[in-house]
């Protein structure tokens, strides 16, 4: 069934009003709601994970992930889960340095944590660091294992 069928069949029309009274249109909505609920929430799962991306991780970058917090792993998985669903993760800053489309996500659960990916490819979002963030600024030595990482993918 279409989706425009089900969106029409959800109209009442004032007959309709009419012929079931107030009390009787609104268990006449519902009924319809109900009917097409379950189809439509096939239809959303179904386009959802067919649009998602796969993740692959570079080199160490899981190991390194698996070591943060329960917390901040589902803060970090959460925001990946976005990205892989064409969405922007909720706290998030370009990493030039690192590659061109490189990001950031940044977690402030039980410290600073980051996990640096790049998703501008069709086929995957490649997660290329994970750390803790212990100073203000990002280590060299972190955009320089992310800017490694990135050249890895073949960009």
């Amino acid at each position: 069934m279409k989706l425009l069928a089900i969106f029409q069949d959800l109209v009442v029309s004032p007959d309709d009003v009419r012929r079931c009274g107030d009390d009787g249109i609104i268990e006449k909505i519902f009924k319809r709601v109900w009917r097409h609920a379950f189809f439509l929430m096939i239809h959303i799962n179904v386009y959802i994970i067919h649009s998602m991306k796969r993740i692959q991780f570079i080199d160490t970058a899981k190991d390194d992930l698996s070591t943060f917090p329960q917390e901040a792993k589902r803060v970090a998985g959460f925001n990946l889960w976005r990205v892989q669903t064409g969405r922007m993760p909720a706290d998030w800053k370009p990493m030039p340095t690192v590659g061109q489309g490189a990001m950031e996500i940044r977690i402030h659960v039980e410290g600073a944590w980051r996990v640096i990916y790049v998703a501008k490819f069709e086929d995957a979002v490649y997660v290329l660091h994970a750390f803790q963030k212990k100073t203000q600024k990002t280590s060299q030595e972190d955009i320089t294992l992310a800017a490694r990482r990135y050249r890895q993918i073949g960009v």
